[in-house]
């Protein structure tokens, strides 16, 4: 093996090995956002990020979300989860937007919160996607829905054109 090829050789290794590094340190990041802070190692604070612009204040009326470009705190989530916990006993069968509106935080802050709650049978829910609700776990299940369509036409499927038949039209033209 020549002097260059050795050269080179040590260049590739160290390519592949910085490249290596920096695809393990995404994936680490990937799956620390996968599982949440529960399990996340405390690891020092990045540095904050030099700000270019004073950034429009949100409206009153915008639900809260997370920080930007940042995670909450522990002791937030805790305050979260009691407050999630806290509404549904007081308003049974909401739904996830409706416990948003109540406490005037965005679903998308909801969803972890929820989800411990869940797993930990402090709430229960019924329905699927955005027809779930939630209930304290003692509350008596919600009112089924009959099998039957209402008076008012609670089928959903929609009533069918009636075609008009070929043999219709033959017997008006053969009586005239």
């Amino acid at each position: 093996m020549t002097e260059h090829d050795r050269e080179l050789d040590a260049l590739v290794r160290t390519f592949v090995g910085n490249l290596r590094a920096l695809f393990q340190k995404q994936m680490r990041a990937a799956f620390d956002d996968a599982i949440g802070a529960a399990t996340r190692e405390v690891r020092p604070a990045a540095e904050p990020k030099p700000v270019a612009k004073a950034t429009k204040p949100t409206p009153a009326t915008k639900p809260a979300s997370a920080p930007a470009g940042g995670r909450r705190s522990a002791a937030e989530i805790e305050k979260t989860i009691a407050r999630v916990k806290e509404y549904v006993s007081a308003h049974p069968g909401s739904r996830m937007e409706h416990i948003g509106a109540g406490l005037g935080l965005a679903t998308k802050v909801l969803t972890g919160p929820v989800a411990k709650l869940l797993a930990a049978g402090d709430i229960r829910r019924e329905g699927e996607r955005r027809a779930t609700k939630y209930f304290p776990p003692g509350a008596a299940e919600a009112p089924k829905a009959s099998s039957t369509p209402s008076a008012k036409g609670g089928s959903k499927s929609k009533p069918k054109a009636k075609k008009a038949s070929g043999k219709q039209g033959a017997k008006t033209a053969s009586a005239g």
